[in-house]
């Protein structure tokens, strides 16, 4: 009996020591930041959101390999610095202004889109050449045009988005070896990662050459920040990301198309399959805040049962309900 009662104290102290350890290690261990929901992005494009259930992975969908770990960052507004280059654009080129928000002379034009924070510069005299456009002399004609009038503002070209068009007047896309027209995508980049903006599909900077060896139009969204890194926090898997998308509604369906000709409904989705995944950073003015997401493609299916094919988002970091 004394020896039974010799080893219950002795693992009553050794459950002792473990419970203390454990709490010596949990006091001494940084825990991890969270990051609030309302700080992240769940606006659709058409400004609404959306109620998901039984969103899955399809079986053969890429693996993904990103940081354990990453940093977001605060993002300083450039106001100024987009306004300079609308303001040397237009002195470069000699543009009068015709309205507000429009200068122009005989061979380009320069527009601003409300509210201010966009502007496309674009020449008014369509190419006569139809001839095939070499990509590294497209690339070469656009990487020219930015030192020229953007190089003071880390801007870096996208090379896995180039893409390639053929035709006159309206463009539709070819292959690189008929095309006559090359857009080359610009944009911030955070740890070799590309920076989109809040819930926009494109990036936010495009450079298109024409056949004839020349900038035909440039458009850049206001990326122009000042980035400082913020916090350190751990990423999620994707099936962790779905987990959200299905028990949170912690997504945003930045593009879709319709497969079915009748009204859309996207505020309910009962079901859908993700068939592919990438990652990429997101930049929201408002918040100033940069923050990584996944960007998934599929098909979802509403309670009309009309199929969807979109682009939606979702944060790549674990975050709190907001209070």
């Amino acid at each position: 009996m004394k020896n039974k009662k010799k080893w219950l104290y002795i693992f009553l102290a050794l459950v002792g020591v473990v419970l203390i350890i454990s709490a010596i290690l949990k006091a001494i261990t940084p825990s991890q930041p969270t990051i609030k929901q309302s700080l992240l992005s769940t606006q659709n494009l058409n400004e609404t959101s959306s109620d998901f259930s039984n969103i899955v992975l399809a079986e053969d969908i890429a693996d993904i390999h990103i940081p354990e770990t990453i940093t977001l960052y605060e993002a300083m507004p450039n106001k100024l610095g987009f306004d300079n280059i609308i303001s040397d654009l237009i002195a470069t080129y000699s543009l009068t202004q015709k309205t507000d928000g429009l200068w122009l002379n005989d061979s380009y034009y320069l527009s601003i889109k409300p509210p201010g924070d966009k502007f496309k510069f674009s020449s008014v005299i369509a190419p006569e050449s139809t001839a095939v456009l070499d990509k590294n002399a497209a690339v070469a004609i656009c990487d020219d045009f930015i030192q020229k009038n953007l190089s003071d503002h880390n801007l870096r070209k996208y090379s896995e988005k180039i893409s390639f068009y053929e035709g006159v007047g309206e463009l539709f896309e070819s292959s690189e070896e008929r095309a006559v027209w090359i857009k080359i995508p610009y944009s911030l980049f955070v740890d070799n990662y590309p920076v989109y903006l809040s819930n926009a599909k494109a990036i936010p900077a495009t450079c298109l050459v024409s056949s004839d060896q020349k900038v035909h139009k440039f458009e850049l969204q206001n990326i122009l920040f000042t980035l400082k890194p913020s916090i350190t926090t751990a990423t999620i898997t994707i099936e962790e990301a779905l987990t959200n998308i299905n028990q949170k509604n912690l997504a945003a369906i930045i593009d879709f198309n319709m497969t079915e000709f009748s009204p859309l409904n996207i505020a309910e989705i009962k079901s859908g399959k993700l068939t592919e995944v990438s990652f990429e950073y997101r930049l929201d003015p408002d918040l100033q805040l940069i923050a990584p997401y996944y960007r998934f493609k599929g098909i979802l299916i509403n309670h009309q049962n009309q199929n969807i094919e979109v682009e939606l988002i979702t944060p790549a970091i674990e975050t709190q309900a907001s209070n």
